[in-house]
């Protein structure tokens, strides 16, 4: 074989390969269950991918926060990201938010009823551990700096967090079953108007399954175990919950995809407070909805 013939059949190896691992990330007749980007498969958990280099997508994420033990309460936060991939194993979002409240003779809450521009928040995620091994193992983290100047109630001042996520991602049956473990530190410091600085911390283990039924539709469940407590080192506890609801993800085309999740508190605990629930610091319904578009 001369050298010209060799050099044309490595080129033809080789974009063959190219055309496979395109064809790894769309729908063919030889295996429909094309790779997912995982980020958003888990209803309101987080998954492990980042994106390739140049990426761009715009989201709009509805989150519900719904019910207390008397009057009228439902807290909504609707937010607009902004999403680019500059560089291997990095991403970055910004975000407007915008809260809709709807609160009426709940005790400890001022009567409100509004939609307000909230806040703002810049979302920094980095690829720790590429995908490897035989469940596909991937972590990644992600730090969330946010100022806010709306609070509950219609309440206006000064709120800062910085919120810091692990995620840890497997696929047990690769493209079938996805599993997500999410570990969040959330250290916020805020004031509201004419009143002095408080600080406090949320630490959040949150674990989902989801199953590929088709293609394009996946169901799933999700478990959320939240504890707040008062300063920006976890200090003394304030209150705790359980959330355990189902998820959904459903892609609607290569560029599209909706994703959801309902959670329902079925145990906690406030401090000073009786009761089988935590309803000072959290609400007995949570809800959310992703809607993403790339471009």
């Amino acid at each position: 074989m001369g050298v010209k013939t060799l050099g044309l059949v490595l080129a033809a190896v080789a974009t063959l390969a190219g055309a496979a691992r395109a064809d790894d990330d769309a729908p063919n007749a030889g295996d429909p269950f094309y790779r997912l980007d995982t980020k958003n498969l888990f209803g309101a958990l987080e998954g492990s991918d980042v994106g390739d280099v140049g990426d761009r997508s715009i989201e709009l994420e509805t989150t519900g926060s719904l019910f207390k033990n008397f009057g009228r309460y439902a807290f909504v936060e609707q937010e607009a990201i902004y999403e680019i991939v500059p560089a291997p194993r990095l991403g970055l979002e910004y975000g407007a938010h915008f809260y809709g409240q709807s609160i009426r003779d709940v005790p400890g809450v001022a009567n409100y009823s509004g939609v307000d521009f909230a806040a703002l928040s810049n979302e920094w995620r980095y690829l720790l551990w590429p995908r490897s091994g035989p469940w596909g193992l991937q972590a990644t983290i992600t730090a969330t700096p946010q100022w806010a100047q709306m609070f509950e109630g219609g309440a206006r001042g000064q709120d800062y967090q910085l919120p810091l996520l692990f995620i840890l991602e497997a696929q047990p049956i690769a493209r079938r079953l996805y599993a997500a473990l999410n570990l969040t530190y959330a250290p916020e410091y805020q004031r509201l108007n004419g009143a002095a600085w408080t600080q406090l911390t949320t630490l959040t283990a949150s674990a989902g399954l989801s199953y590929r039924l088709t293609p394009a539709a996946m169901i799933g469940g999700e478990a959320d175990a939240l504890n707040v407590y008062d300063g920006l080192a976890a200090g003394s506890w304030q209150g705790s919950a359980l959330f355990l609801g189902p998820t959904f993800h459903y892609q609607i085309t290569d560029k599209v995809d909706l994703s959801g999740a309902w959670t329902e508190q079925v145990a906690g605990l406030a401090r000073g407070q009786p009761g089988p629930f935590d309803l000072a610091d959290f609400t007995r319904s949570q809800a959310k909805l992703r809607l993403e578009i790339e471009f």
